[in-house]
């Protein structure tokens, strides 16, 4: 890479970047989550709201870096040609810092809505690497890696809260990414590595949806 990681950049365990090629930087086994914080234009904040709310999106594809076509086509099952445009972009730009990361050409983008709280227990994905961006709706809460007693991520003797809350060394612990912003998770299949705790964020039966960007390697989803 032609630039420096900066000291304002690096924080224990963790990387905040300032554009989606630095999010490549992940790969140093010093770090096991990538934030790319960002703010997504008002125009097009406001139509994936109207988009989620309108109908369940459901977009499951593969996607081959040599195909440049397919991360269009995929796009373009959004419906709406500005968020396709979008979504296309983003694609453009995240699927080649995911390849730097991991090797992996080919991988699995997923875009769906989700309605409810869907994995609410703090937990460490069983994958090599996933990715991940909310375009609408509270985004993803994570845990810094220096902030995680590992030893209760499998508690089930107490309810949910009370499970979550015994794997934070701190009741500050629990951070939480802005519509926008894309996510970087290292998994439990990281080699040499321990997998970032995350955990979808607790909504309720009147909340809008989410509108979430998942990409994963190929048959390691």
């Amino acid at each position: 890479m032609a630039f420096a990681l900066s000291r304002s950049v690096a924080e224990p365990g963790y990387l905040i970047a300032r554009s989606p090629a630095e999010l490549a930087w992940t790969r140093a086994s010093k770090f096991g989550v990538g934030v790319w914080p960002r703010a997504l234009p008002a125009v097009a904040a406001r139509r994936f709201s109207e988009a989620a709310r309108s109908r369940p999106i459901a977009v499951e594809t593969t996607v081959d870096l040599a195909s440049p076509q397919q991360a269009r086509q995929a796009a373009a099952q959004m419906g709406d040609p500005l968020l396709a445009a979008f979504v296309c972009n983003d694609l453009r730009r995240l699927l080649p810092t995911f390849a730097a990361i991991t090797g992996e050409n080919e991988v699995v983008v997923r875009l769906h809505t989700i309605r409810d709280g869907m994995c609410e227990k703090l937990h460490a994905d069983y994958v090599t690497l996933r990715m991940l961006c909310t375009y609408t709706g509270p985004g993803t809460q994570w845990v810094a890696p220096g902030d995680v007693v590992r030893e209760n991520l499998r508690r089930i003797d107490v309810p949910v809260e009370e499970a979550n809350a015994s794997v934070l060394r701190h009741p500050g612990a629990l951070r939480q990414a802005r519509a926008g912003d894309v996510l970087v998770l290292k998994g439990e299949q990281w080699p040499g590595g321990t997998g970032a705790v995350h955990r979808s964020p607790p909504v309720g039966p009147s909340a809008p949806p989410r509108l979430l960007l998942r990409i994963d390697a190929k048959d390691r989803r």
